[in-house]
């Protein structure tokens, strides 16, 4: 119950940092801090889709185009790289490959 509740919450957090971010982007990070705040309380761990829309330095909600850079490196296993542009900071997402595949 409390979980399903959280994750609501933290669902409807995000959406707001989103929309808000172009108006106000301290109210955003605002939005992403009470969400990740939440997460801690409930004692779950944020949905992939949902790690991966924040910056893990400065806690701004991240959109392709807007203020973040996506990339793709094929490299061996590949990975994918975000790179915040209000902070600078980059972090990479490791991409497997399916056994069938290699």
């Amino acid at each position: 119950m409390l979980r399903e509740l959280a994750r609501e919450r933290i669902d409807i957090l995000f959406d707001l940092a989103t929309k808000v971010y172009r108006y106000n982007r301290d109210l955003a990070r605002r939005y992403v801090i009470l969400a990740l705040k939440i997460a801690m309380r409930a004692r779950i761990r944020m949905p992939r889709h949902i790690r991966w829309r924040y910056c893990k330095k400065c806690f701004s909600p991240l959109t392709p185009g807007i203020n973040a850079v996506v990339r793709i490196k094929p490299k061996g296993e590949g990975y994918v790289i975000i790179h915040c542009l209000d902070c600078g900071h980059l972090f990479r997402i490791p991409i497997k490959r399916k056994e069938s595949e290699k």
